[in-house]
């Protein structure tokens, strides 16, 4: 049975970048919240999304961090960086704890080592992101499944 986050608040970089190329159907993301309600979810978005997106307000500079780890949860695997923002930058107030990009999600099976190793090669020049918008996404489903809720305005 897949897990279920859920609504969840996203952060993602413009559509243009190399990260959302990774998972069929599913941006690249950070997600800042997750297992919300819908009214929390669009509550949520809303707030982070003023902040983000506000004129004047620069937006955030990530970088991967570390190694590529794989995450379990049930049996739904996650291949995954920790993101930091800039050297020097304050750490937004709805930055989450634990913050991570996936770059890779399935159903029952582990990835192999190989499997991560290509991820790896994919990421060598891509290693940074700068997140501009907030976007609430509906994961109940299987990964594949993921929608995007809001998907107004991105670029």
């Amino acid at each position: 049975m897949p897990v279920d986050f859920k609504h969840c608040v996203w952060a993602l970089p413009a559509s243009n970048h190399p990260w959302h190329a990774f998972i069929d159907s599913v941006p690249a993301h950070m997600s800042v919240r997750t297992g919300l309600s819908s009214t929390e979810a669009r509550q949520e978005t809303r707030w982070v999304r003023e902040r983000l997106e506000a004129r004047g307000e620069p937006c955030v500079r990530v970088h991967l961090h570390g190694n590529l780890r794989q995450t379990k949860t049930r049996d739904f695997y996650a291949l995954e960086y920790a993101v930091r923002p800039d050297a020097g930058a304050s750490v937004p107030g709805w930055w989450p704890q634990g913050a991570h990009v996936s770059f890779a999600y399935r159903q029952g099976e582990r990835y192999s080592k190989a499997e991560m190793h290509a991820v790896e090669q994919r990421l060598l020049y891509a290693r940074s992101a700068v997140l501009v918008h907030a976007r609430t996404a509906l994961c109940s489903r299987p990964a594949s499944a993921w929608r995007v809720l809001d998907d107004s305005s991105q670029t």
